[in-house]
């Protein structure tokens, strides 16, 4: 048995460690630490995502304040799997009790252990009966080899049929990305044409792969992306995630040292083999902080600095230059959160804060916004300020300290903030600005600045080369690898969070025949039909003997990229896999001997681990992909058409929204009058009657005190006559009194003189005795 207190990990799998962790918090020993209000909030948003999936119910009644905020929290995680959402449950229960299996199972008793085990077992087959299938991880394992090989296949045909420029193009990447070391996962299977944003994928495990987050950071380093935190489903995390770029495998930094704290809206920069997190809103927080991680041995340590500190702020930007780091702007952390305008340097080789005096023709405060330096100037793009976001371009001299505004040349891109920026060093790509929100527009566009030359800074947008989901939030970094330049954008939040990672290898814009454009296409619907042949029956869905081979919609032509022969044998080969798969899970289950509990929560995390999910999204990624080479081609063929195309249609969509518009004004004004005009009505007919009312309270007032008052005047009459005879007869009393006493001073008078007459008498008898 463990030892007390001893740090004990759950050796459970989801979903019994899932359904264990409910126990806990069901029935919480007195041991353990009470969650706050909002914690149990956030627990029970969780549970009913893990266990009855996305809020579809009605919103209750906004008067009963507690079931309204259930709802809502709920509502909030959106599609969130249920993996992610059992996931969230727990480490939520961990941020408060680390060590809640330890007291879940006395200190791990073995009897203890077993029963909650068991327990969690038979809770995952009840409460999830009916939504896992024994067949669906050997179904997965077959068919995603199948739907990988035909892949390989779909992308020969596709460099067969494309013009010998496109081919030699993919030569030439193939070759870069063939060599040692090269990231080959890096486009697992994704056709290598410059220009188009494209999923990465990712190798391994599913359950290796970070939450979706938005307002993190992230950095590319040594052949490695590195993300810094962030926030999901309206929770801040502290952890930091590292996808490495030669294998496409995420791993999670285990950090030493001080701890990082859950931390929002920071920056991450790199120095000298460290990553210094910069400033952010987190919990408690009072001043502005950097803390430095050191790569080389995962510590962290509170960079320790001198003078006076940037008050503490998210959305601000930080840049290196040179031996100093220069923070612009941001968001300050009091409620409204105000925009900022101020500039701060931190000389990293003394760690001396210092606050330059700036002149010239000052910004308007701002946070969100793009900065990049170029020399010794620092150039800042759109943001949002006081009164919206904006599209001005400002450069900072950073040795004069001076402000000034820019000329630049071409079509500027559309107000927006929180985008994506990036600078390339390679002379001619400048800095690249991508995604980020227009007030509540997510948008995807993709732009470059030549940077180079101050004096002819010339806008661009890239055709075709719309993120695959943009708006705020999305972190862009930069690598070379061989003469290839790279972009990485990761995370971002557009209506929900994401956790996918979108790669660009930069280059000139493809010119490709008519031949190629429909040789993507009919692949597109090849793949189509391969994907809902191989996976269509996967998501918690009964795997039958019988796979139905789902067609097209659309015949493909014998003539496109991709014979009608090789689709139907690759089908085929996917159909034989599946159906030979979910024959041999099934005697596999019958074999194993496992409990059925034990066999349906052993079925899920494999469904999972195996790489469900990840054959969906690869497949689907690539068809995404295929669809942005198409568009490209496009573009480039009929730019100026369909240029000409998308004004009128902005035009019409314009007026067509103006008219909508209007007529929305309109009837919302007609509404505002009668509803005004009603409104009145009532008025008018309730202030009368209070009026009435009032008046009759106050004539019943008066008359009421009118008797009142009659009543205590007659008895202050009453009480003052009684007063009156009391006086006189207290007078009459006092007059006897005073004649008696004048009296009784008279008959005292005439005792003295008799007693002075009888005094003299006894004298005069003394004086006659003594003489005889």
């Amino acid at each position: 048995m463990p030892k007390k207190g001893m740090d004990m990990k759950c050796g459970l799998e989801y979903p019994e460690i899932f359904f264990a962790a409910c126990m806990f918090q069901t029935q919480l020993p007195a041991k353990a630490e009470k969650p706050s209000d909002e914690t149990e909030l956030l627990l029970y948003a969780f549970y009913q995502q893990a266990v009855l999936g996305p809020n579809e119910t009605s919103a209750p009644w906004s008067w009963n304040r507690a079931e309204h905020l259930k709802w809502s929290s709920w509502k909030e995680l959106g599609h969130m799997s249920w993996r992610d959402a059992m996931e969230m449950y727990v480490g939520t229960i961990e941020e408060d009790n680390a060590n809640w299996w330890a007291i879940l199972t006395d200190e791990g008793d073995t009897r203890k252990v077993k029963e909650i085990s068991l327990q969690a077992t038979m809770t995952a087959l009840e409460v999830l009966e009916g939504q896992v299938d024994e067949k669906v991880a050997a179904v997965v394992e077959e068919a995603e080899v199948a739907v990988e090989e035909a892949f390989e296949m779909v992308t020969d045909t596709i460099l067969d049929d494309a013009d010998e420029e496109t081919q030699e193009q993919a030569r030439e990447v193939n070759e870069s990305l063939a060599s040692p070391g090269a990231p080959k996962a890096m486009f697992g299977a994704t056709v290598p044409i410059p220009g188009s944003w494209t999923h990465l994928s990712v190798c391994g495990p599913i359950t290796s792969v970070p939450l979706p987050r938005v307002k993190q950071a992230n950095v590319v380093h040594n052949m490695k992306l590195y993300v810094v935190a962030g926030c999901y489903a309206g929770r801040a995390l502290s952890d930091i995630q590292v996808l490495d770029l030669e294998t496409s495998t995420w791993s999670r930094l285990a950090l030493q040292g001080t701890p990082l704290p859950a931390i929002i809206s920071h920056q991450v920069v790199v120095w000298h083999n460290k990553l210094l997190v910069v400033g952010g809103f987190a919990k408690g927080i009072t001043e502005f902080e950097v803390y430095c991680v050191d790569l080389d041995s995962s510590t962290v340590s509170l960079l320790q600095t001198e003078g006076a500190k940037p008050c503490v702020r998210g959305g601000h930007t930080i840049t290196i230059m040179g031996d100093h780091m220069v923070l612009y702007g941001g968001e300050s952390i009091e409620p409204g959160g105000a925009a900022l305008g101020d500039v701060y340097a931190l000389d990293l080789s003394t760690k001396q804060w210092i606050q330059p005096d700036i002149k010239g023709e000052y910004p308007s405060d701002r946070h969100g916004h793009c900065a990049a330096p170029v020399g010794d100037f620092l150039y800042v793009f759109g943001g949002g300020t006081n009164s919206g976001c904006n599209n001005e371009l400002h450069c900072l001299d950073c040795k004069r300290w001076t402000w000034s505004t820019p000329k630049t040349e071409g079509k500027t891109p559309a107000p927006r903030s929180y985008a994506g920026t990036c600078l390339l060093p390679a002379p001619g790509y400048g800095w690249m600005i991508c995604g980020g929100m227009k007030d509540t527009l997510a948008l995807e566009d993709t732009w470059i600045l030549s940077a180079n030359n101050p004096k002819n800074l010339t806008w661009n947008r890239l055709d075709g080369a719309e993120l695959l989901h943009g708006g705020e939030g999305i972190m862009l970094s930069h690598m070379e690898y061989q003469g290839l330049e790279f972009l990485f954008g990761y995370g971002g939040y557009d209506g929900q969070s994401h956790k996918e990672v979108q790669v660009l290898l930069i280059g000139a814009q493809i010119e490709a025949a008519t031949s190629f454009a429909s040789g993507v296409s009919s692949t597109f619907n090849a793949l189509d039909a391969m994907l809902s042949t191989a996976l269509g029956q996967i998501g918690w869905k009964a795997v039958s003997e019988d796979v139905e081979v789902l067609e097209t919609s659309e015949e493909v032509d014998p003539d496109a990229a991709l014979p009608k022969k090789a689709a139907d044998a690759a089908r085929d080969a996917v159909r034989e896999s599946a159906v030979k798969a979910a024959k041999d899970g099934a005697r596999e289950a019958a074999k194993s001997g496992k409990s059925p509990g034990q066999a349906a929560a052993v079925s899920v995390s494999k469904a999972v681990d195996a790489g469900a999910l990840m054959a969906w999204k690869q497949m689907l990624y690539a068809t995404e992909g295929a669809q942005k080479q198409l568009k490209a081609a496009s573009m480039t063929i009929e730019r100026m058409e369909a240029q000409k195309a998308k004004d009128d249609m902005d035009a019409s969509l314009r007026k067509a929204d103006v008219d909508r518009l209007q007529q929305s004004f309109e009837n919302h004004t007609q509404r505002m009058e009668e509803n005004e005009k009603t409104l009145n009505e009532k008025n008018k007919s309730m202030i009368a009657s209070i009026t009435e009312d009032f008046n009759k309270e106050i004539k019943e007032h008066k008359e009421k005190s009118a008797r009142e008052t009659a009543i205590l005047v007659e008895e202050h009459q009453r009480i003052e006559k009684a007063l009156q005879e009391k006086l006189s007869a207290a007078t009459a009393d006092n007059s006897k009194l005073v004649a008696e006493n004048t009296k009784l001073q008279l008959a005292l008078k005439g005792m003295e003189a008799l007693e002075d007459r009888v005094a003299k008498l006894l004298m005069m008898q003394e004086e006659a005795k003594s003489a005889a």
